[in-house]
C-alpha cells in the first residue's frame, strides 16, 4: 500500500567549537544527538510510527 507522510518531531541538540587558523581559514566541529519521530498513514486505518536515534558529527571549513 502507499503510505502518506503525516509529519513528526525532531530534536537535535549539539555542542561544538570554531577555530580560526588565520585570517582566511578556520574549522568548525560539533557533536550531537538527533532524535526524530515520523508518522505515516495508509489504507484500512494502517498507521506506522518510526523513531530514529542518531549520533551526529559535523565538520566544517570557514573560508573568508
Amino acid at each position: 500500500t502507499e503510505l502518506n507522510a503525516r509529519g513528526g518531531f525532531l530534536v537535535n541538540p549539539s555542542m561544538g567549537f570554531f577555530h580560526q587558523f588565520n585570517k582566511g581559514l578556520g574549522i568548525g566541529l560539533s557533536v550531537g544527538y538527533r532524535f526524530q519521530v515520523l508518522n505515516y498513514t495508509g489504507d484500512n486505518d494502517y498507521r506506522l510510527q518510526v523513531a530514529y536515534n542518531r549520533l551526529s558529527v559535523k565538520l566544517g571549513f570557514i573560508f573568508n
